[in-house]
């Protein structure tokens, strides 16, 4: 859809972000069990290069109408990553997330389980028997509304599309700031890797700033083969 340079990418920067790719409708079933397969495998080979799973967050703008993240947190089910999906309503101002339940059920050292405090109070971070602190071992599934103040190694945000962000009702007006601070979140948290997936229409907050992001060097765009292929074949 856009015609620019080559992208080249400097392989001494270990903080190479963003990088960009396609996915599929998040909205329907097929589109979003596609979508769902592509963000697993992205997981699958941060975690084949030695990274464990606490080190991972998934958000997306927005999770009402989005059936990519109950279908992702199967997935991983399936192949034994242990996950948790945070459900909270969109654009909600105050918001109450445990992100201790993120962390080890067990203590890696010892093996002792790890059990609550009393009512108010917050989970155990240490070991009570060996003192080992308590990391954490699972995917956050998220709304980018509930991330705020957090931060992580490794961060894929996806459904950064036109009409999702910014809204069609906020664009132009006051209400747009709230999407540009949600963006701000999203794209502000990872440590080393930052992942942008949109569909094949990309937000304009990602098109009106493509060069810049091309300029940095540190920018991959992954294309769907596939589906270009069959636009090939379609016009033969």
């Amino acid at each position: 859809k856009y015609q620019f340079p080559d992208i080249k990418s400097n392989k001494d920067d270990d903080n190479m972000n963003p990088i960009l790719f396609q996915h599929d409708c998040i909205s329907s079933e097929e589109g979003s069990e596609n979508t769902a397969e592509t963000i697993l495998i992205i997981i699958k080979n941060i975690m084949n290069m030695g990274n464990k799973s606490g080190k991972i967050n998934i958000m997306a703008p927005s999770i009402n109408k989005n059936k990519v993240f109950r279908k992702l947190e199967l997935k991983l089910k399936k192949e034994q990553i242990k996950n948790v999906l945070f459900l909270t309503k969109d654009g909600e101002k105050q918001i109450t997330i445990n992100l201790n339940l993120l962390k080890e059920d067990k203590c890696k050292k010892c093996n002792k389980k790890f059990g609550t405090r009393a009512t108010g109070k917050k989970d155990a971070l240490k070991c009570k028997k060996c003192g080992t602190q308590r990391k954490n071992d699972k995917v956050a599934l998220m709304s980018g509304h509930g991330f705020k103040g957090g931060e992580n190694e490794y961060i894929i945000i996806f459904g950064i599309s036109e009409k999702a962000i910014p809204k069609e009702t906020h664009i132009g007006k006051a209400n747009e700031l709230q999407d540009q601070s949600l963006l701000n979140v999203m794209t502000t948290r990872s440590k080393k890797l930052l992942f942008i997936g949109s569909n094949y229409n990309p937000s304009r907050y990602i098109t009106n700033n493509v060069k810049e992001l091309i300029n940095k060097k540190v920018c991959y765009f992954i294309q769907d083969i596939v589906y270009e292929l069959k636009l090939r074949i379609e016009e033969v």
